[in-house]
């Protein structure tokens, strides 16, 4: 159960300063936590056990503002605080992937992120640019720390790290070079690293798993007329890791998506889409002993969408 309330205020400092302030308080609680496994042939009980309920309040400030400083330059900045409350699964369920076991752990702390970011939007009639560069510090993020590995078995159980740290960039550049045709390209810099962990030091400096330093996005979007609009998308991501001891890489791939729209009327369109359209291999997990997971290959996609 959570519970919350919040404020809010946005006040005009001057024509072109606006700035805000915002104050959450959340409490909540988890109770009757429990973990029963039994053996299926026969029904006998192999383990029965009860948790104590857990609650908390947790305290979550906002403050920024946004600078116009033309009329074609916008100047934001933003630091925030807020908080994750860990899911009934990470807390209670135990789950196997080929021979990966991960442990659940009714132990787990609540996750706090502090956030700072600054950013910048410029304007002209046929294109915009918008670029900005955040930090945040995770303290107690739930990660899936090895315990051991073999081959034959990797063993892993869901605990706090003291500090995590993520920087980065996000930029977007949209040009309209015709009334028909929009170009959106965006980038995604991420750089999260481990700083503190009392419960596995060895993974200091190493990067959080299944995080991609680089994301990049090439969007085109043209409406030939009325009817019919077509949408292509072309995206990137750079390698990433598996596993939390950087041992496990997953390739980077290059993906490509196509879309035909037919309009056939206000609120009622057509749309045949093809995803992975080049049946592009996308690493999605990999495990110690070999094994590899992929996405999907080219999907093809007939839908009707209706509103009323």
């Amino acid at each position: 159960m959570v519970a919350g309330a919040f404020l809010a205020h946005s006040q005009p400092i001057s024509p072109t300063l606006d700035a805000f302030l915002s104050l959450r308080a959340d409490h909540w609680s988890n109770g009757a936590g429990h973990r029963d496994e039994r053996a299926r042939a026969t029904g006998d009980t192999l383990r029965e056990d009860r948790y104590p309920d857990r609650h908390g309040t947790q305290f979550s400030p906002s403050a920024g503002f946004v600078w116009r400083a033309r009329d074609s330059l916008r100047i934001r900045a933003a630091a925030y605080r807020g908080f994750r409350i860990p899911t009934l699964n990470e807390y209670y369920r135990p789950f196997r992937v080929g021979s990966v076991a991960t442990e659940a752990n009714p132990g787990l702390g609540v996750e706090t992120a502090t956030t700072a970011d600054l950013g910048v939007d410029f304007t002209r009639p046929r294109w915009q640019l918008s670029a900005g560069v955040f930090e945040t510090v995770l303290n107690d993020a739930v990660a899936n720390v090895t315990l051991s590995s073999t081959p034959a078995l990797t063993q892993r159980q869901r605990l706090n790290l003291d500090r995590v740290r993520s920087r980065g960039l996000e930029a977007r550049f949209a040009w309209e070079p015709t009334r028909a045709l929009k170009l959106t390209l965006d980038y995604l810099l991420s750089d999260g690293t481990v700083r503190r962990a009392s419960v596995a030091p060895l993974l200091v400096g190493k990067r959080l798993a299944q995080v991609p330093r680089h994301n990049a996005s090439l969007r085109a979007d043209w409406r030939w007329n009325a009817s019919w609009s077509f949408h292509a998308t072309a995206r990137a991501a750079s390698a990433q890791f598996e596993d939390d001891e950087n041992r496990l890489r997953l390739a980077p791939f290059l993906s490509a998506d196509l879309a035909l729209v037919w309009t056939l009327q206000p609120g009622r369109r057509v749309t045949l889409a093809f995803e992975n359209l080049a049946s592009a291999r996308i690493e999605t997990a990999r495990t110690a002993d070999g094994l590899v997971a992929l996405g999907p290959p080219c999907q093809i996609r007939l839908g009707v969408i209706q509103n009323w």
